[in-house]
């Protein structure tokens, strides 16, 4: 046998499953092969590769029938390490001996070599290079990089870019091949989407092929202008567009006979025959129509309203299926139909406000207190189009608490609270007042007072009914605190007589701190009501609601 010259190195604190990295290189004496035993993450395109299409297969298989190649790749859900040969590969001293971990080998193996050209090609299956670029591999596979960011710099250097692509090609032509066999052997009836999905993937896997042009198999993928014109002048038409990969739907509201699905087939193939010679013409009865996704922030239109307000937030009944959206009352009258609807666009109706509190006197209150919610009970057919869950300050969802401790606490601890509003979308701000009354009318509103931050105000005209919360301060962030509703700007005016007056006696430094009280006076403050007095006064109203995830 011949002598055998081995060593290894492995990063003793560096990845874990496939992050695992080892240089092993040998170099025979008789055959002069040597290579390089790397890490798959070298190559985080293989990696994702190989997570798509084990995520396709196992939605796919009982769908599909699996080639036979599919054994050796079952490794795509282990762990695994790639290998890279080489004739020309020298023996590099390394310092560690420690042993890697143990890892299944991919079953492509790239060959790489010397050539006196200077460009780097494919040729019978071997990667050829110049001597210097052969190098600038070699490091670059030889390395011991901790954590994803320094291999992407590794792996994107001008000197190596070019190889790594093809090395990637080579390492993925195995999936490729896998994923066509499938393509060539299965019509994939079940799914119209696995067959989409599909095409996806056989067009993301890199293969020694891939870069070639297939100009004969492209489509057309721009609708001519006339034919959008000709069927946007067609009231009968309620939607049009390309479908999948190679066909147009054409879709016709009302009752529509066979004849007339026919006369308007007919007339676009005639009309069109070059487009249609691209794509499969479908003409079916059906009414096309967008319909938003309904969530935290979004516009809410009371019936011959022509002002809007803020869908706070959903609540469920918990007695009933029912579902509604929290508001406020000011805008949204009692009984009214509530529609809402994308940017310039009709509005599209989404229930009937069933409760509005404005002015409701609290029992025994001889001074009514200005409760300001109202609940719209969402259509059925509307309800699976409902965003449930409440979103923090990232738009993520979150589990959420009604907060009823002391709102003094805001103050000491100047917490930031956010709100998400139709106007003015995410505004953070803080509490500067927990507890404040005014009066309304003949009545009294007991609010707390939000200011704004970085010069713009926190919530604006249409804002109202936003929901105020604040980030529960856990190490996971995965909860909100919910702790009012919007309810308007607080004005505070100057009387006419003490404006730009200074009192006799009156110091310079009294003079700046009065102009100080003026400016802050200035600055617009809103007024919110707490959430768990709203609770409240829902529950004396006969509805037991409960958000998405509280908690």
């Amino acid at each position: 046998m011949p002598k055998i010259k081995k060593i290894r190195r492995k990063l003793t604190n560096g990845f874990h499953n496939r992050d695992g990295v080892e240089l092993d290189l040998r170099h025979g004496d008789k055959e002069g092969i040597g290579y390089v035993k790397c890490s798959a993450q070298l190559f985080p395109h293989l990696v994702y590769v190989c997570e798509l299409t084990t995520d396709f297969v196992d939605r796919a298989v009982g769908s599909i029938k699996l080639p036979k190649t599919w054994s050796s790749l079952k490794i795509m859900k282990k762990k695994f390490h790639v290998i890279i040969k080489s004739k020309s590969l020298p023996i590099h001293p390394v310092n560690s001996n420690q042993d890697f971990s143990e890892a299944e080998k991919w079953p492509q193996s790239p060959i790489v070599s010397i050539w006196e050209k200077k460009h780097i090609q494919i040729d019978n299956e071997v990667l050829l290079m110049s001597g210097m670029t052969f190098n600038k591999t070699i490091k670059m596979l030889d390395q011991s990089y901790l954590d994803s960011k320094k291999i992407r710099s590794a792996i994107t250097h001008p000197d190596v870019r070019e190889v790594h692509e093809a090395l990637t090609e080579m390492l993925e032509t195995p999936i490729w091949e896998f994923l066509n066999e499938i393509k060539a052997n299965s019509q994939l009836p079940v799914s119209e989407i696995l067959s989409m999905e599909l095409d996806v993937l056989l067009n993301t896997v890199k293969h020694s092929s891939s870069n070639l042009s297939h100009a004969k198999d492209q489509l057309v993928t721009v609708i001519p202008q006339h034919l959008k014109d000709y069927l946007s002048r067609k009231r009968e038409v309620s939607g049009f567009g390309i479908w999948n990969k190679n066909e147009f739907r054409v879709f016709l509201q009302g009752e529509n006979k066979a004849d007339q699905i026919r006369h308007i087939q007919s007339n676009l193939l005639r009309m069109y025959t070059k487009f249609f010679e691209k794509y499969t013409l479908e003409v079916v009865s059906g009414n096309a129509k967008f319909l938003p996704y309904l969530r935290q922030g979004d516009k809410l239109w009371p019936e011959s309203g022509t002002e809007y307000s803020t869908l706070g937030c959903f609540v469920k009944d918990n007695r009933t299926p029912h579902v509604y959206a929290v508001t406020c009352s000011h805008g949204v009258p009692e009984a009214s139909i509530v529609s809402t609807g994308l940017e310039n666009s009709d509005p599209d109706r989404i229930g009937t406000c069933i409760f509005s509190s404005y002015f409701r006197p609290s029992p025994d209150q001889h001074i009514p207190i200005l409760s300001d919610v109202a609940l719209i009970q969402i259509d059925d057919h509307v309800r699976s189009m409902c965003h449930l869950s409440l979103m923090n300050h990232k738009y993520e969802d979150s589990k959420v608490r009604i907060y009823d401790g002391n709102f003094e606490d805001f103050v000491v601890r100047h917490a930031y609270v956010y709100k998400i509003g139709a106007t003015t979308s995410l505004r953070k701000g803080l509490i500067i007042s927990p507890d404040f009354t005014a009066s309304v009318a003949d009545d009294r509103s007991e609010v707390f007072l939000v200011v704004g931050m970085g010069g713009l105000p926190f919530a604006e005209t249409g804002d109202s009914g936003s929901v105020v919360f604040m980030n529960e301060n856990n190490s996971a962030l995965d909860t909100i605190q919910v702790i009012g509703m919007v309810l308007g700007n607080l004005e505070i005016r100057q009387n006419e007589s003490h404006e730009n007056q200074k009192e006799e006696g009156e110091s310079e430094s009294d003079s700046i701190n009065a102009r100080k009280k003026d400016e802050e006076n200035q600055t617009e403050k809103i007024c919110c009501y707490r959430f768990n007095a709203t609770m409240e006064i829902l529950r004396r109203n006969g509805f037991d609601v409960t958000f998405e995830n509280q908690v």
